[in-house]
């Protein structure tokens, strides 16, 4: 009788002291002996055959316009900088600063340079092959002689390996600012909307 006092004293210690027998196929312990391998495997492995997503295009999805003409109105200078500034890809992000700089006053081209710099060394907009598809939507523009206050409205789709994971995609705002020098209108402030 003592042996067995003895005996269930130490199992009732046992499990009081957080001893007690483990399930094996509890959610908790599955995901503490799997967590890792299976975060590992997802990244290492490679999409197959019709998995794999068609690559972004080297080509722009921004319609093309001439800079010279383009520039000669506010409307246009508006509409071909917002149509940049919503398409691109991990493959155009060079084209598209150049062709923002050249819509751009030097000011703001130098305030937008550096940001896509950095853009351009993200390693995981490669690895993803990220890239934003929009349109523009609506612009509105205010009247004035040499200054114009305007707004921007694009619905854009942020891309992951050719694909949109979130669905439909998102209207996006913009608050510009455009200058004109002579003949020529440029952007001379651009501020996204949160």
């Amino acid at each position: 009788m003592a042996r067995r006092s003895i005996l269930l004293a130490l199992l009732l210690a046992a499990i009081g002291s957080g001893c007690a027998p483990e399930d094996p196929y509890s959610p908790d312990r599955a995901r503490q002996r799997d967590g890792a391998r299976f975060e590992e495997r997802l990244r290492s492995e490679q999409a197959r055959g019709d998995e794999l997503a068609p690559p972004a295009a080297e080509a722009d999805s921004a319609p093309a316009y001439a800079a010279s003409r383009a520039s000669l109105e506010p409307e246009r200078v508006l509409r071909a900088f917002c149509a940049q500034w919503a398409n691109w890809s991990y493959r155009t992000i060079d084209r598209q600063q150049r062709r923002l700089a050249e819509l751009s006053t030097p000011a703001l081209a130098g305030e937008l340079a550096p940001g896509a710099a950095q853009r351009a060394l993200d390693s995981t907009l490669k690895r993803d092959r990220f890239a934003v598809r929009g349109e523009v939507v609506a612009t509105d523009l205010r009247a004035g002689d040499d200054r114009r206050s305007a707004v921007c409205v694009t619905r854009e789709e942020e891309l992951d390996n050719g694909r949109d994971p979130l669905g439909d995609g998102a209207h996006r705002v913009y608050f510009a600012r455009l200058l004109r020098t002579g003949a020529r209108w440029t952007i001379g402030a651009w501020q996204p909307q949160p």
